[in-house]
């Protein structure tokens, strides 16, 4: 398939492109003026790959689950892997609706950001039935030098222990 006329389009106005047929193939001959998906010859060149500074085609699939194409063109592997940590607390005898918890975390830096979320894990002395069954839960993380605040809200009062997740980044 080869172009013979070719017009650039400018706001509403635009040409039509002249396009003989396929030497190779009549039936890649473009008779209407478009171009459709069986027309492309999909091989490995490469000469229409998208890159940083044109739209284009993706290059071929790597087989490869563990990497992504990421956003200079090429296939790469994730540089780091989330590190999910816990930590068990507890609000004490006496029900409160309330409680802000100190986590030490050499990780933690002033500006970290942290993602908390009560674990459906059954802390100390307690089965993982009397966490299903506790009130909502709404945790605030404010971080500092090797440690984190953690505020924990809950819609009704709680006590004794209970198992955290978080994730810093």
């Amino acid at each position: 398939m080869s172009v013979t006329h070719a017009t650039v389009v400018t706001g509403t106005n635009s040409t039509s492109y002249q396009v003989s047929k396929d030497p190779w193939n009549e039936a890649h001959a473009v008779a209407d003026g478009t171009i459709t998906e069986a027309m492309f010859g999909l091989t490995d060149l490469t000469t229409a790959n998208a890159s940083t500074a044109r739209h284009g085609l993706v290059l071929k699939l790597p087989n490869d689950a563990t990497l992504f194409y990421d956003g200079t063109g090429a296939y790469s592997a994730p540089t780091a892997s989330p590190n999910i940590k816990q930590t068990e607390q507890d609000f004490g005898a006496t029900a409160v609706s309330e409680a802000t918890f100190t986590v030490v975390d050499a990780d933690v830096s002033g500006s970290s950001q942290i993602i908390a979320q009560l674990a459906y894990v059954a802390p100390t002395d307690k089965a993982i039935e009397e966490v299903y069954m506790e009130q909502p839960m709404k945790i605030v993380c404010a971080p500092g030098t090797g440690q984190f605040d953690m505020l924990v809200q809950t819609e009704g009062d709680v006590s004794d222990k209970f198992v955290f997740v978080y994730l810093v980044g």
